[in-house]
């Protein structure tokens, strides 16, 4: 923890200062004589007794290990949330263009490969999203944030979801960016995914990671965009493969479906037309339980990161939603239906 001591500055006598009970003395007053004027010199023997008035500075730990970093001086904050397999690198295309309206603040899960200590996630903890919730909330508690926009990747929209409940004034708005809030089929319901898919998954992470990389990639990501594909595949190998395993499991197996109706804070969800994670009529089904505000954008592309493959009409649909500047040209309404940006930023 970093502690700062001010100066003790001034004139001040011993009645000013109250004395240690140690047996070493505390402080000695010493006139002196310099150029006509007399100053008194406080010499202080410090000991483990001694009552000092401490200004403490505490330190921003839990930023710190999630890599939190902020850039750009907006008067407003958007939080960059990724989802699984990621790190806050895949926000690299937006975040710029964001910056000039925002302070970015972005951040690495405990699980990502990027984060420096592997002892970080665990997997009993960190089996439900409210342990993550719990995480944003702290960090933004860390850094003093009230009524940020949250930007929410993938599981992140749901943690986002899930957050604003805890924690309401802590939003201003969610963007909920692929998000989904069960995978799973069920009934009418159609998540995408059978429980065999599932298993499939994590069995095939646990016995041969890097051929599940190797073709969890272009599934995901568009496979006509190369450079993409490597940037993410990079930061899946750069995870664990029991880490991902037990990730995997998580989220393809929740179900968060009535949370929706407590979400009460005013909703973007950004939808791809074809994306193999999340079906199109997710969107809408969120849009419809959501008890705030809400709409859905959709994006024409392939795949589940659009961050990555499709980041200019992302940043098309933010500045619809936010109503920020495009580059050399006016300030974009904002979508129909939803409130119109507020004051967000530092408490």
């Amino acid at each position: 923890m970093g502690v700062d001591l001010y100066a003790i500055r001034g004139h001040y006598r011993s009645r000013n200062i109250e004395k240690s009970s140690s047996a070493w003395p505390l402080y000695e007053e010493k006139p002196i004589q310099h150029k006509d004027h007399s100053y008194h010199i406080l010499s202080l023997s410090l000991s483990l007794s001694l009552s000092l008035s401490l200004v403490v500075v505490p330190e921003k730990v839990l930023s710190s290990s999630m890599n939190a970093r902020t850039v750009g001086t907006g008067n407003g904050t958007i939080v960059l949330a990724h989802g699984f397999g990621g790190d806050q690198s895949l926000w690299d295309k937006i975040s710029p263009s964001l910056a000039k309206h925002y302070r970015v603040l972005s951040f690495d899960w405990c699980f990502s490969g990027a984060v420096r200590d592997g002892n970080l996630f665990d997997p009993a903890k960190y089996s439900s999203y409210n342990a993550y919730a719990d995480d944003l909330v702290a960090l933004l508690d860390e850094w003093g944030l009230k009524s940020v926009i949250f930007l929410g990747h993938s599981m992140s929209g749901m943690i986002g979801c899930i957050a604003s409940i805890k924690r309401p004034e802590l939003f201003q708005r969610l963007i909920l960016l692929l998000a989904s809030p069960r995978y799973l089929n069920s009934g009418d319901y159609v998540g995408g995914f059978e429980e065999v898919h599932i298993d499939d998954m994590v069995s095939s992470i646990r016995s041969n990671y890097q051929e599940w990389v190797e073709n969890f990639t272009p599934a995901v990501v568009d496979p006509e965009d190369p450079p993409s594909l490597d940037k993410f595949r990079g930061c899946l190998r750069s995870m664990k493969p029991e880490v991902t395993a037990s990730l995997a499991d998580t989220i393809f197996r929740s179900d968060y479906r009535h949370v929706l109706a407590d979400v009460t804070t005013p909703c973007t969800i950004v939808q791809v037309t074809n994306d193999m994670v999340v079906p199109a009529s997710i969107a809408h089904y969120m849009c419809e339980r959501i008890s705030g505000p809400s709409t859905v954008e959709m994006i024409e592309g392939t795949g589940h990161f659009p961050q990555l493959t499709a980041h200019e009409q992302l940043l098309d649909v933010l500045r619809q939603a936010l109503g920020f500047q495009a580059p050399g040209g006016e300030g974009m309404p904002t979508s129909t239906g939803t409130s119109g940006p507020a004051d967000h930023g530092r408490d």
